[in-house]
């Protein structure tokens, strides 16, 4: 029959059991736990939903549940389940590309980099400072940055050198593009028309914006979908149409790139293997990324911890 459930202290707001999908893609958790009369009294009734059906079965969705069921006492009646372990997904192999920055791009990164952060208190730096100083970094890893009018001004080609090098080294097939910055899409798409002059077999490119692209991607229309990942995070089926993603601006947001890499690796995938490919820009701001998404570490806490490494080593090098 139909559960009816209560909601106490406004802790839970909705209730997403519809979203079936979601669970798969490993954005929502569902937990049901059998509970314990004696733990009942313990539990209590607040800060939780529950059914009241009478067959002792708490629900509970929420990302923190699993260290408040240890706390709790639960552990021994829980299992804990990830998605690879009871769907059926391809295999996720994940590439590092290396790239170097030529002479004179490595001497201006590191340059932009000491003058960006000498001046850095770093016991009294805020989120908010952090972030904006990282994106700077993560821009020169890319190519260009914004100058202090808003203009863009490039100041290398090395990743774009080793995106297209990726590229003609697919041969042919499709591949979802994740992008940081409007310029990085803009250089992008200027570097592919350049690479598509002349060819015969000229690559297909289109940027996501919406239903009619992602429906091309998935027909094999498209080889190159650029998409920035906050557009597409959730809810996109992008498996029929490729398997291969490349990560040409590195992400800070676990989130983001965990739902990245999940609009290929999914249930419902016609391939039998996923790539996903980094270009990783060494001895820069990229490298610091790559290490977080590795460990999959806590972003917050990754961001300002690497970020005051940077700091210390800069003003250590011109004591």
């Amino acid at each position: 029959g139909e559960s009816s459930f209560v909601h106490t202290e406004g802790k839970l707001h909705k209730m997403f059991l519809h979203q079936v999908s979601e669970f798969t893609a490993g954005g929502i958790f569902l937990i049901a736990i059998p509970l314990r009369a004696e733990q009942l009294i313990k539990f209590g009734k607040s800060r939780f939903v529950y059914s009241n059906t009478g067959q002792g079965a708490l629900f509970i969705i929420h990302i923190l549940a699993l260290p408040l069921l240890e706390q709790f006492g639960f552990r021994d009646i829980c299992i804990s389940m990830k998605a690879e372990d009871y769907l059926q997904l391809p295999d996720f192999i994940q590439h590092e590309i290396p790239v170097m920055l030529d002479p004179k791009a490595k001497k201006a990164y590191d340059q932009f980099e000491r003058d960006l952060l000498l001046e850095v208190d770093e016991d009294i730096i805020t989120a908010g400072t952090a972030g904006v100083l990282v994106g700077q970094l993560l821009q020169f890893c890319n190519g260009a940055v914004y100058g202090n009018d808003g203009k863009v001004v490039p100041v290398h080609d090395c990743k774009l050198e080793a995106y297209t090098k990726l590229l003609e080294q697919l041969n042919g097939e499709h591949c979802l593009t994740f992008y940081g910055y409007q310029h990085d899409k803009d250089r992008i798409l200027e570097r592919l028309e350049k690479y598509n002059r002349g060819r015969a077999d000229k690559l297909r490119v289109r940027v996501y914006k919406g239903v009619e692209d992602e429906d091309a991607w998935n027909a094999g229309e498209v080889d190159v979908l650029l998409v920035h990942p906050a557009s597409c995070a959730y809810g996109l089926n992008l498996q029929a149409g490729g398997r291969h993603v490349v990560w040409y601006g590195l992400n800070w947001s676990f989130e983001l790139n965990d739902q990245g890499n999940c609009r290929l690796y999914r249930q419902g995938s016609p391939y039998e293997k996923v790539f996903v490919h980094y270009l990783i820009v060494q001895g820069c701001e990229d490298e610091d990324v790559m290490a977080t998404i590795r460990d999959r570490a806590d972003t917050h806490e990754a961001v300002m911890r690497a970020l005051k490494a940077r700091i210390r080593k800069v003003k250590e090098s011109v004591a």
